[in-house]
């Protein structure tokens, strides 16, 4: 499931190729770019507004950009994704409109509660259900775990219904709480103000914006 829901840098030539899973692998490690990751004003706002696969290549560098096969849930689909600083913690994954030029942001997916990259408002991996709440001014419905739906997030009529992303929970880590097979299965009907889910309080692991 994780991988279905699912920094600016020097730039290299602006001639400069995407590297697929194969090449990679053979070019020398990727370049440092945790100046970039820790940048204040790089919000998930602005990695929105970068519109084109060579403009990924300028601001992150050619060997911090790569090409990858991506499934849709239930494998219902496939594409060709664009993916920066892959299977690094701040890995960014873009779905472009234009699939063959690689241009124009249909959705653009991070993952992984070691992520750093949040919204202008605070919204990002590793945000707890507790915190979702708050920004969302009212208790929220999540799927069950388990599947390739589990932990989508509904906002009924919140604060972050106008967000145009959709929200996975997930485990917190270390989770040992004796009731989580409760929040198991292929079910829609979870509410995040419920004994259990705020108990165990998990946490936001991806966020897909769409455009």
């Amino acid at each position: 499931m994780r991988r279905l829901f699912v920094p600016v840098f020097f730039a290299l030539a602006a001639c400069s190729s995407p590297k697929t899973e194969e090449t990679q692998a053979e070019e020398t490690p990727t370049e440092d770019v945790s100046n970039a990751t820790s940048d204040p004003v790089m919000t998930l706002e602005r990695l929105l507004t970068f519109d084109s696969e060579e403009k990924l290549i300028e601001i992150f560098g050619a060997n911090n950009v790569t090409r990858e096969t991506r499934y849709c849930p239930e494998g219902m689909c496939e594409y060709t994704a664009t993916i920066v600083l892959k299977d690094q913690p701040n890995e960014i994954e873009y779905k472009w409109k234009d699939s063959i030029n690689f241009r124009g942001v249909d959705e653009m997916a991070v993952y992984g509660i070691e992520s750093t990259w949040g919204t202008e408002f605070g919204l990002g991996p590793g945000t707890t259900l507790k915190e979702l709440e708050k920004m969302n001014g009212k208790p929220f419905q999540f799927a069950g775990f388990g599947w390739d739906y589990g932990g989508i997030v509904s906002w009924d009529g919140g604060n972050l219904d106008t967000l145009s992303a959709t929200v996975v929970l997930d485990m917190p880590p270390n989770n040992s709480h004796p009731e989580s097979d409760s929040l198991m299965g292929d079910r829609m009907d979870l509410i995040s103000s419920q004994r259990i889910p705020q108990e165990i309080n998990p946490v936001v692991y991806s966020i897909r914006f769409r455009r």
